[in-house]
């Protein structure tokens, strides 16, 4: 398989391929190399990154970045763990209470807070029930 090369894309180029949902994994991967937030946002977002992208995008500084590997259904259990110490922005907390894929015991953890988080962990741990 040829590796895909963006040299020569314009960066709304580039947004519209990492948000294109026939965009397979491998040219995700690529992308995700690519110096840019907003293109790092699309792919953590990606039904098709696969788990080691999503793994590097969940260790980046920027918390929208992480919210959104959280909030991705395809991130791996390690993944969720990982990002489910996150002590940087409640954000992230917030988008792993949503994921449906996120383990009950992660639910259970957070649900003991008496914040936004732990309400909705609640809520989460009950409709699944």
């Amino acid at each position: 398989m040829r590796k895909p090369s963006f040299e020569k894309m314009s960066l709304n180029e580039k947004i519209e391929l990492a948000k294109n949902p026939k965009t397979n994994s491998e040219t995700l991967r690529q992308l995700a190399k690519e110096n840019n937030t907003k293109i790092k946002l699309m792919i953590s977002k990606h039904r098709n990154a696969d788990e080691d992208t999503l793994n590097e995008l969940s260790k980046k500084d920027d918390y929208s970045i992480r919210a959104a590997v959280a909030e991705n259904k395809n991130a791996s259990e390690k993944i969720l763990r990982k990002l489910s110490e996150d002590n940087k922005d409640t954000f992230v907390l917030w988008e792993l209470t949503k994921n449906p894929s996120t383990p009950k015991d992660i639910l259970e953890k957070f649900a003991k807070n008496k914040n936004f988080i732990g309400e909705m962990a609640r809520e989460k741990l009950k409709n699944r029930k």
